[in-house]
C-alpha cells in the first residue's frame, strides 16, 4: 500500500490517457517524473526507481523508434508501469 494513492492515481489515469490517444508522449513523461517526485518515502523508494527507470525507457524510445512503431513500444513501458502502480494500490 502506497503513502501517496492520489499521485498513483493520478499517473494511472494519465497511463490510460495515453493509451486512449488523449495525451502526447511527452505529457505522460512529464506525469511519471511529477510522480516520482512526490513519492519521496524510503519506504517507496523501488516504486519511485521504478517510474524513474520508466521515463528513461520511454526518453529512449522517443529518439530511437520508427514513429509508426513508437505508441505500440510506449504502450508496452506503460502497461508495465499501470502495473506497477496498482501493486501499490489497497486492494478492494
Amino acid at each position: 500500500m502506497t503513502l501517496y494513492p492520489r499521485a498513483v492515481e493520478r499517473l494511472l489515469q494519465n497511463c490510460k490517457d495515453y493509451r486512449a490517444g488523449r495525451i502526447s508522449l511527452g505529457l505522460l513523461m512529464r506525469a511519471i517524473l511529477n510522480a516520482a517526485e512526490q513519492i519521496a518515502a524510503v519506504e517507496e523508494k523501488q516504486l519511485r526507481r521504478h517510474l524513474e527507470q520508466a521515463e528513461g525507457e520511454l526518453d529512449t524510445l522517443e529518439f530511437t523508434t520508427d514513429s509508426s512503431a513508437l505508441f505500440d513500444a510506449a504502450v508496452a513501458v506503460v502497461v508495465g508501469i499501470e502495473a506497477e502502480l496498482c501493486s501499490a494500490l489497497p486492494s478492494e
